[in-house]
């Protein structure tokens, strides 16, 4: 079974994701947010801060990750392949994908 999962970009303002994308597992929707905060990082490396991430919002509504935007963390891609980050849950909870 799965889900529809939404991808709005916070960077200073919200830009919502109105189509969404069906994904198996809450795991797989995070790692296609890094893969998108990854691609923001190279097309817009002009400034970092806590309010450039990536918010993962399922189709109940409920926030499954904010996925973090920062220059540094494209020269890290290789690194995440290999030993991807404890994210931060919504809920307080701790998510390894």
């Amino acid at each position: 079974m799965t889900a529809r999962y939404f991808f709005n970009v916070m960077d200073g303002a919200e830009l919502p994701d109105f189509s969404g994308i069906d994904f198996a597992t809450d795991e797989e929707a995070i790692a296609h947010a890094w893969e998108i905060a990854i691609n923001i990082a190279e097309v817009s490396p002009a400034h970092d801060g806590p309010q450039r991430f990536v918010s993962v919002v399922r189709e109940d509504g409920y926030e499954v990750a904010k996925v973090p935007v920062y220059r540094e963390q494209v020269p890290l891609m290789a690194e995440l392949l290999i030993a991807p980050p404890v994210l931060g849950h919504a809920s307080g909870a701790q998510l390894r994908f």
